[in-house]
């Protein structure tokens, strides 16, 4: 009975592994991938509750940095897209626990148009010294082939809270043909 029992328990087994081999990823070919910092101080805010809305202008893409550094032609970016975005501040005892939810949009930098890039609603009570946003779902392409773009932060808060000096971090991901 007992050998039984483990003949079964390895065909399982054998199974699982045989599925989870044969399962394939749709993966986007990426070229390469870069980060932009940003510096950004959250300004004081005495009135619990209220919004803040800061723009930060003329931040550098890079795009032309990464292109240098691997010979990538500019026509082979199909699609450019947000891998990862974060506030964080710049020292460890200065929690963002305020912040009650956040967005970061990206504007091109005459402020004509935009698009919500990221954001996080409701942040949690526990956050420490660093929010990690979700990326949102529309193109941020046309944005990101500029040399510069605009970006704006906004953000709700729960309570009061002092200056605190932050930086926004973004992890970018060109897309296209190898």
């Amino acid at each position: 009975m007992l050998n039984k029992l483990l003949n079964i328990y390895w065909g399982w087994i054998l199974a699982g592994i045989i599925f989870l081999c044969s399962c394939s990823k749709d993966v986007e070919p990426g070229l390469f991938e870069w980060d932009i910092n940003v510096p950004v101080e959250l300004p004081l805010n005495p009135n619990a509750f209220e919004g803040k809305v800061i723009t930060i202008y003329n931040v550098p893409t890079l795009l032309k940095a990464q292109f240098a550094g691997t010979g990538v032609d500019l026509d082979r970016i199909e699609k450019i897209e947000l891998v990862s975005a974060s506030l964080q501040s710049d020292f460890p005892d200065q929690v963002l626990d305020f912040i009650r939810e956040i967005s970061l949009d990206v504007y091109d930098t005459d402020l004509t148009s935009h698009v919500e890039m990221a954001f996080k609603d409701p942040v949690d009570f526990s956050v420490r010294d660093r929010i990690d946003l979700f990326p949102s779902l529309p193109d941020i392409t046309s944005y990101f082939k500029q040399e510069q773009v605009s970006l704006q932060l906004a953000y709700k808060v729960r309570m009061t809270n002092p200056a605190i000096k932050t930086h926004i971090f973004l992890r970018l991901k060109a897309i296209g043909v190898q």
